[in-house]
């Protein structure tokens, strides 16, 4: 059986006894972060900005990283240790910036409903 799932579900259930082979797929394949966004015109906004500031801070960087998430701010990871490999790569502003020029490369090759 083949499984894709985020590398921070796969420590808990090694650590569990599962029998898992866990691998890093080829570069190419598809991943997703987590984000989180204030919606304009928000009744909120106060409370929206409390919680952007919380995801933001060192600590929560760092409880993410406890638990295997790779986060935007140097952390130890509990999958990793302190160092990434190098296959990680994580520039969320590069990734913003190319993000149009991806979507069309996804279309014209994985979305036959857009050609």
């Amino acid at each position: 059986m083949l499984g894709l799932t985020s590398d921070e579900n796969v420590k808990k259930r090694l650590n569990d006894g599962y029998p898992l082979l866990w691998t890093i797929p080829r570069e190419g394949t598809g991943y997703d972060g987590t984000f989180a966004m204030i919606l304009k015109g928000t009744k909120k906004l106060d409370a929206g900005k409390k919680i952007i500031d919380l995801l933001g801070a060192p600590e929560f960087s760092e409880l993410m990283a406890a638990i295997g998430y790779v986060t935007p701010r140097p952390a130890p990871n509990a999958l990793y240790g302190k160092t990434l490999p190098k296959y990680i790569k994580l520039d969320l502003g590069k990734a913003s910036d190319e993000k149009p020029k991806n979507n069309d490369i996804w279309k014209q090759k994985l979305r036959t409903d857009f050609k």
